[in-house]
């Protein structure tokens, strides 16, 4: 039955508070005073039709709370017409408050006999002629529990393909990581190696001049540097002061010799690849597409497959432990 009925702010009334003894109650009064605002109040909170011109002109919201065999339901009208459930303060949808109240609550007016021919409502009628109330009650529960458990089996399905996706999408991301093997400051000494190759040949080109002005035998450097000691070397007998300068100028000639030979070397080791090169610019794009993904540097894609590692793990141990 019906114990309570509280309304506040709900299209005329500001706030109102009713208490309903057991028995008959009666509620009189003239045409126009309010009485079937009271009952559009009660249908609201047993899951009837709301709308925003229910709500008190000038508040937010209208609140309509009916106390029902010791429960509490409570409808809350927002000014936009939406509203919200609630069975003891706890957030329900429409549906499960209608099935909440059941047939707790009839409103019959004029005609209402008419509802004895919907067909739905025949079983129920049934039931209650049958004494099958404890019957209907137990038959309800199970009903329920078969709901929350499909539901359960559902969000278990979800899960499972939903965990399915992760280990397929971490797995791919380990295989893509793992086909680069990328290294510590790979990228660093690749680029420094790449910058040498893209200039190979101006590198080549300037030392084979240096080369040709050192070791002319016509006017080469080093030549006309040996010339021009033998000549001081002779004058040394008559100015022993130019012993510092012959020293010196010896000195550099050792040295250019030493030059003329590293670049000998240079030449030699150094040798145009363009296949090189290009494997070099390859590696180059797949460790700049690994940072662009993982993390923006290398040792964030190294730490990213170690957590991907620790992830994959996780999810297969779990996997295993469900389905044991």
């Amino acid at each position: 039955m019906v114990n309570r009925l509280l309304i506040k702010n709900f299209t005329i009334i500001d706030k109102l508070d009713i208490p309903i003894q057991p028995g008959l109650t009666v509620i009189t009064g003239e045409t126009g005073s309010g009485k079937s605002i009271i009952l559009e109040a009660l249908a609201a909170t047993t899951g009837g039709k709301t709308d925003k011109i229910m709500v008190r002109s000038g508040t937010e919201r209208a609140v309509v709370d009916s106390r029902i065999n010791n429960n509490s339901f409570r409808r809350i009208i927002g000014k936009n017409g939406r509203s919200k459930a609630y069975l003891d303060d706890a957030p329900i949808t429409l549906a499960e408050l209608r099935k909440r109240i059941g047939s707790t609550i009839d409103f019959h007016g004029q005609h209402d006999q008419q509802f004895i021919l919907n067909a739905e409502s025949h079983i129920e009628y049934l039931d209650r002629f049958c004494g099958h109330k404890d019957k209907v009650r137990q038959l309800e529960n199970i009903f329920y529990q078969l709901q929350e458990s499909r539901q359960s089996l559902k969000d278990l399905h979800r899960t499972t393909s939903e965990r399915k996706e992760k280990l397929e999408l971490l797995s791919f991301q380990a295989q893509e990581i793992d086909a680069a093997n990328p290294q510590p400051d790979e990228d660093h000494d690749l680029g420094s190696e790449y910058r040498r190759l893209n200039h190979l040949e101006n590198i080549l080109s300037f030392l084979n001049t240096l080369k040709g002005r050192l070791d002319n035998r016509e006017n080469g450097l080093m030549n006309e540097l040996i010339q021009l000691n033998k000549e001081l070397s002779r004058l040394i007998e008559y100015d022993v002061g130019l012993q510092d300068l012959y020293d010196l100028l010896n000195s550099t000639t050792i040295q250019l010799q030493e030059a003329d030979s590293e670049i000998r070397e240079m030449l030699v080791k150094s040798e145009f690849d363009s296949e090189q090169l290009s494997s070099v610019e390859e590696r180059l794009q797949a460790l700049e597409y690994l940072k662009r993904k993982y993390g923006g540097s290398l040792d964030a894609v190294i730490q990213t497959r170690k957590d991907i590692e620790k992830t994959l793990k996780s999810l297969l141990l779990t996997a295993k432990t469900d389905t044991d």
